[in-house]
Formats: C-alpha cells, structure tokens, sequence
C-alpha cells in the first residue's frame, strides 16, 4: 500500500475528518519524501497540526492493532509448521511448538475482539 496514499492516512489518524486527511497528506509530501514516510511519522505530523484532535497519548488505531496481531499469527504459523517437520522432537522443540499454538489461539481470540 501506498504509505502516502488516503486510506493509509486514514487509518493511522483515525480522528481526522476527510479534509483534515487530505491537508494532513500535502503536508507531508511537502515536508518529506513520500518514501519517508511513516506511521510515526504521520502521527506526529498530525499532532503538530491538530494538537487539539489528535492528543500525545492517544492509542493506535484498532485497524492498525488487528493486522499488526494477524501478521504476527502468520509468523506463528510458519514456526508451527516448520518445528512440526521435525522428526523425534526433543521435549524443548515439542514444548515450544505447544507453546506456540497456544500463542496463536490466543492471539486470534484477540483478533476476533477487536
């Protein structure tokens, strides 16, 4: 995805009207390289113009938080299936391998909440 691109900008600064996404993403091609740009970098530029909308504190986005937990069970998974490969586990690999099902069973319960 385009990192400079409506949706992405949207997404990172939830709080921000239309007009405010659309001034928010010319800014930040004025400032930056749109190779440079980021989601903190997004953040703080926002930030600094709208101080009033988008407090210092303020919490991701649960979109940004839902594929950031799904791109983690995708790296899970692959362990599991790599460490499931193995012949004779030891008790280590196999505790792992428990270890990390139970992870993804956990992440994914958190998925479906958010």
């Amino acid at each position: 995805m385009n990192k400079s691109s409506f949706e992405y900008v949207s997404s990172v600064c939830p709080e921000l009207t239309e007009s405010e996404v659309i001034i928010l993403i010319e800014n930040l091609l004025n400032i930056y390289n749109p190779d440079e740009i980021y989601r903190e970098c997004i953040r703080d530029t926002a930030r600094a113009m709208f101080p009033h909308l988008i407090p210092i504190n303020a919490p991701p986005s649960n979109a940004y938080a839902k594929l950031a937990i799904k791109q983690a069970i995708d790296l899970l998974s692959q362990a599991s299936n790599k460490l499931d490969g193995i012949l004779n586990q030891s008790d280590s690999t196999a505790m792992t391998s428990r270890d990390i099902k139970s992870s993804i069973s956990y992440l994914s319960d958190e998925v479906a909440r958010l």
